[in-house]
């Protein structure tokens, strides 16, 4: 994992928003950001409408 989070940091120069994750399986987040940087497309989190806001 932590290679994988040192490639990303590398790649686009921040770090992978791993707090958007947490209660997540880790393979599910190697995934992601494995396909991060296949794609050479930094994570963009999911906008929240203000509706959905608590």
């Amino acid at each position: 994992m932590n290679d994988l989070l040192e490639k990303y940091q590398d790649q686009f120069d921040e770090s992978f928003p791993l707090m958007l994750f947490m209660g997540v399986d880790e393979e599910e987040i190697k995934a992601k950001i494995k396909a991060c940087l296949e794609s050479d497309e930094p994570y963009e989190a999911p906008e929240i409408a203000e509706d959905e806001v608590v």
